[in-house]
């Protein structure tokens, strides 16, 4: 059910990248998601983990590689832990020069898992 969504979104992604895709990949950041407790758990970080393979396995975009994302906010006093604001995800974009973030959610409503 949670890969029938990504395949949704992830459809949607592609379909607003347009041509510009097919000649140059765009670079994403895909940021720790989180469960609404604000915590990164293993369910969240195993849900960001088929997140990003499936971005690479679509050979559409090329991703920020998590180390080089920690060294770079480190050096300009960032945490990924503490991000919270939309403000400081499009920031951080910036720095990292991506075209696209990514950032989300995982919720459990029931015995049903929202993404």
């Amino acid at each position: 059910m949670i890969l029938k969504r990504f395949v949704v979104l992830f459809s949607i992604l592609l379909c607003s990248i347009g041509n510009a895709a097919a000649q140059q990949h765009p670079v994403v950041t895909v940021f720790e998601f989180h469960e609404d407790s604000g915590k990164s758990t293993s369910l969240s970080k195993a849900v960001t983990r088929s997140f990003e393979t499936w971005l690479l396995q679509t050979g559409q975009f090329k991703l920020v590689e998590k180390n080089q994302m920690e060294k770079v906010l480190e050096q300009q006093g960032f945490e990924i832990s503490g991000l919270t604001e939309d403000s400081d995800a499009i920031r951080i974009g910036k720095i990292l020069n991506s075209e696209y973030i990514i950032v989300g959610s995982v919720t459990k409503l029931t015995s049903i898992y929202m993404v």
